[in-house]
């Protein structure tokens, strides 16, 4: 009888120890599910390396070269066999994510203030860059400038700028953002 007892006390004791197993496995699955990489049709890179290298550059202000290394050295971290990606790349990931804020910019909608710059040049091209900053009712004039307070409504590159091309310039990005209505102007040189 005693025997029978335990017996039934270790069958009880293994049956915990069989759940809880295969608790924790669901568990470990379900934490590989999240850790997996994300694939991005036509990339070599998953989602998350990705973001990484675009948050390096964007908001903490890194280099090319140090998000590329960064982003290898995050792979090789996590057992992944993604190798280290060039500066390139992360410069095409940059510009891409780039190019996606500027389409839209076309959703905006309100009054703004537009400040236009042609003070950028790198080498013998200029960067026209025309930006907008929300006018709210409910703000505070005095308040300084955040930088989620200003927003990129064009850009463009070319060797010189007359006063036609910047016209050109202003009338296309303009005509594209028909709900942007634009209560002041001013010209940074």
């Amino acid at each position: 009888m005693a025997a029978t007892k335990s017996r039934r006390l270790l069958q009880a004791q293994l049956r915990r120890s069989q759940q809880r197993v295969i608790s924790l496995e669901n568990k470990v699955a379900g934490l590989q599910a999240l850790a997996a990489p994300i694939p991005v049709t036509g990339h070599t890179y998953p989602a998350q390396l990705i973001a990484l290298g675009i948050f390096i550059v964007v908001h903490a202000n890194g280099s090319l070269r140090c998000a590329a290394k960064t982003v290898g050295f995050v792979a090789q971290l996590l057992g992944w066999s993604f190798g280290t990606p060039s500066h390139t790349s992360v410069r095409r990931w940059v510009m891409r994510c780039g190019h996606f804020q500027l389409q839209q910019v076309a959703q905006l909608s309100g009054n703004y203030i537009a400040l236009l710059d042609e003070s950028i040049q790198i080498g013998r091209e200029k960067l026209l860059l025309l930006l907008g900053i929300k006018i709210e009712a409910d703000r505070s004039h005095c308040q300084p400038l955040r930088a989620d307070d200003v927003t990129v409504l064009g850009l463009e590159v070319q060797s010189s700028w007359t006063g036609k091309d910047i016209a050109d310039f202003l009338t296309r990005n303009l005509d594209r953002l028909p709900d942007v209505n634009i209560i002041h102007h001013t010209a940074i040189h």
